[in-house]
């Protein structure tokens, strides 16, 4: 079986249902298996193929609960250059997706931020003109929203830093 093209054909489909089954499917190839363990290494030098698809999807959730920024932010290179194999919506449900903690205190709201900041470094990385995603830049939703992130980001530092626009801070009001 193919899983990775039934799993990249899924996911352009949206079909949630259909990925769940063939990630049950992949737990037994010995490949999926690997992977997985290659991503639990904090210092893994992790370069994509198609036959890690299946580890990558079942590994996205875990990016919410990752606590060290460097390991997430390998994770999500890897989400980056797995695109289109790796659909943008399914990056964007394991960064922004529902919260299993419903806390109202500052350390939930700082892990908010940080995923904000890391889906629109996500995006930024994915439409990057030099090492982006030729396929992504030619995909309207994703450079609408990527761009609508750029000017709420860009108004909201020039009000609250008007001589200083270096801070990466993801509004609020987003």
């Amino acid at each position: 079986m193919q899983l990775h093209n039934c799993l990249a054909y899924a996911a352009a489909l949206k079909r949630s249902d259909v990925i769940d089954v063939l990630l049950q499917l992949a737990e037994h190839d010995l490949r999926h298996r690997e992977v997985i363990k290659l991503f639990a290494r904090r210092n893994a030098l992790i370069l994509y193929e198609p036959t890690m698809l299946s580890a990558i999807v079942k590994c996205l959730p875990l990016i919410r609960k990752e606590r060290n920024e460097s390991h997430r932010q390998i994770l999500v290179d890897v989400c980056v250059s797995a695109y289109p194999d790796l659909c943008s919506w399914q990056v964007k449900n394991a960064l922004l997706g529902a919260q299993e903690d419903t806390r109202n205190d500052n350390a939930s709201k700082n892990t908010d931020q940080n995923l904000r900041n890391l889906y629109y470094y996500y995006l930024s990385s994915l439409l990057n003109p030099n090492d982006g995603h030729e396929v992504a830049r030619h995909d309207a939703v994703l450079v609408e929203v990527r761009n609508d992130i750029s000017i709420a980001f860009d108004c909201y530092v020039h009000a609250i830093y008007p001589s200083n626009n270096s801070a990466l801070v993801w509004p609020v009001a987003l």
